[in-house]
């Protein structure tokens, strides 16, 4: 996983690198600490590494590191300054649990009820990580989700994301309780992860 964190992170500052001169000078490729022609030779080594690894684990781990990495260069390529810009995240965040269920061989279906509680905190994650930059994408142009939404509603639906995981949780252990006396989830497990 650390292989493609690193091409996708790369990849976005190389991409970014005339916007990131003017509004985000601090950056190590802006700044002349990392030489930008090597950059590239970088990430295409980092997708090597990633899949090479990939590959020992079989081929349902590997197509979904490569569906989960592919959505990451999307946004940076593609889809950072549309209105789509969220889209990436879901999918990214999305097959990041099967691929490590599949990898380590845990797998069951039980597990995917988990999306209608984290999937929200996938939206929440790209807000947060947008709205530091929201005046300066706006001044690019860019149709981000968080400049269409601006500010405000932005905001709030960070918000409504960030809270909502746990009443989803309530009401998917109501709605899954077998009538054993034991619920889907033990909400106290999740609690701990949805605080941080």
């Amino acid at each position: 996983m650390l292989a493609p964190q690193l091409a996708i992170g790369w990849s976005n500052d190389y991409i970014d690198l005339e916007v990131d001169a003017l509004h985000q000078p601090w950056k190590p490729i802006v700044r002349g600490d990392i030489d930008a022609v090597k950059v590239p030779f970088a990430i295409f080594c980092a997708l090597v590494v990633s899949f090479a690894a990939g590959m020992t684990l079989g081929w349902l781990p590997l197509l979904l590191l490569i569906v989960g990495t592919s959505a990451g260069l999307a946004y940076n390529l593609w889809l950072k300054a549309s209105r789509f810009s969220a889209l990436p995240y879901l999918v990214g965040l999305g097959v990041l649990p099967p691929f490590v269920w599949t990898a380590l061989g845990v797998y069951e279906d039980d597990f995917l009820g988990l999306y209608l509680v984290a999937t929200p905190l996938a939206l929440a994650a790209h807000l947060a990580n947008v709205l530091p930059d929201l005046e300066t994408d706006r001044a690019q142009g860019r149709q981000t989700l968080a400049v269409a939404l601006g500010v405000a509603r932005s905001l709030l639906v960070l918000a409504v994301c960030l809270f909502s995981p746990l009443p989803l949780l309530a009401v998917t252990q109501v709605a899954l309780d077998d009538g054993k006396g034991a619920g889907f989830y033990d909400v106290s497990i999740l609690i701990p992860v949805l605080v941080a």
